[in-house]
């Protein structure tokens, strides 16, 4: 089974993976991925408003590289972010058409591979965290371009929000883990 923790960054998804590492009835079943931004930034690839066709081609490469996993396994993002990501570089002319073809294309190659998208929308402030981008506009931008691959596409995606707790919690019943 796979599953994503997918939306905007500083939308709680590592925090809610971090949590699910530590809850004794997914610590048994899962193995967990975790995003791939932050590791390809210690690379040296640019990110965030920042980001360039070598970073996204990378994002793209290991997003499908997780949905070929074996077993019962969680990201912390998946191809939704890619291509969300995608878009809004493209938008803003920072890749090449070439890149978003092939991140397209990855996209569609790979998102019915998913056999759960948990979807977090923003509900909070941002919080620096050295990472990821503070700025509200790209986040806001970012959150509206998923809204329209969602709707677009028809992918079915499960909402959480909440507290932490409340959304382990929904996990819990729609994934039918018991504690």
């Amino acid at each position: 089974m796979l599953i994503a923790l997918s939306g905007a960054q500083c939308t709680g998804k590592t925090t809610l993976l971090n949590a699910l590492r530590n809850d004794k009835a997914f610590q048994d079943r899962f193995m967990f991925i975790d995003e791939i931004v932050r590791t390809l930034q210690r690379k040296g690839f640019k990110i965030n408003e920042a980001g360039t066709d070598e970073t996204q081609l990378a994002v793209m490469h290991e997003h499908e590289t997780n949905t070929q996993l074996e077993g019962d396994v969680l990201v912390d993002r998946c191809m939704l972010d890619c291509m969300a990501y995608t878009i809004w570089m493209w938008r803003h002319h920072k890749i090449t058409r070439d890149t978003y073809h092939a991140c397209y294309k990855g996209f569609m190659d790979c998102i019915m591979q998913y056999d759960v998208i948990f979807y977090l929308a923003p509900e909070f402030d941002i919080i620096p965290d050295g990472t990821r981008s503070t700025d509200d506009n790209f986040r806001n931008e970012v959150v509206e371009i998923f809204e329209e691959l969602i709707k677009n596409f028809s992918l079915t995606v499960v909402r959480l929000t909440g507290t932490v707790e409340e959304r382990l919690r929904a996990m819990k019943k729609i994934l039918n883990v018991k504690d």
